[in-house]
């Protein structure tokens, strides 16, 4: 008889703890991911620098569907026609912890591109949104400069990409 009142109580307990997780998951469950032919994509250059030879851009995604949609982690970077072999690089991310974000329509998230001034312009930035193997692509803006995409000598990129926010 013990061991049902146990049983019965781990069970309580068990259920207790699952059900807001499964409740919550329902909840996200009914808005759907962002699919890369619902979004644009834009670059922007930020005003202040990330220090004396990096600066810093804004990726921008925006909700071009007439629903909402939600993101969570880091889009895939990569630089077109850039450095010496005149191919893409692409871009290795940060440690930050990502977070989901919810897009209404007309919505942004934003991921923070850092960068090393250099000698080499790229032509494109080419996107991969999370979950997504479809890719959106945006001209390098002029005012942006020349990057350098791995500074000689480097122990770490200098020229790297966060998550979404």
């Amino acid at each position: 008889m013990r061991s049902r009142a146990v049983a019965s109580v781990v069970f309580a307990a068990t259920v207790g703890i699952l059900m807001p997780l499964i409740a919550d998951g329902q909840a996200q469950a009914d808005e759907p991911w962002c699919a890369a032919s619902q979004l644009r994509l834009t670059i922007q250059a930020e005003p202040a620098r990330a220090g004396a030879n990096q600066r810093t851009a804004s990726l921008v995604l925006v909700n071009t569907a007439g629903e909402s949609c939600v993101l969570q982690g880091f889009p895939g970077v990569d630089l077109g026609a850039v450095g010496d072999h005149g191919g893409p690089a692409s871009l290795p991310r940060t440690g930050q912890q990502p977070h989901r974000v919810t897009l209404a329509p007309g919505g942004r998230a934003t991921s923070t591109l850092t960068y090393v001034t250099g000698t080499s312009t790229p032509g494109e930035v080419i996107l991969t949104p999370p979950d997504s193997t479809t890719q959106l692509r945006a001209p390098w803006p002029a005012d942006l400069g020349a990057i350098t995409v791995w500074p000689e000598g480097a122990t770490h990129p200098g020229t790297f990409v966060g998550p979404l926010h």
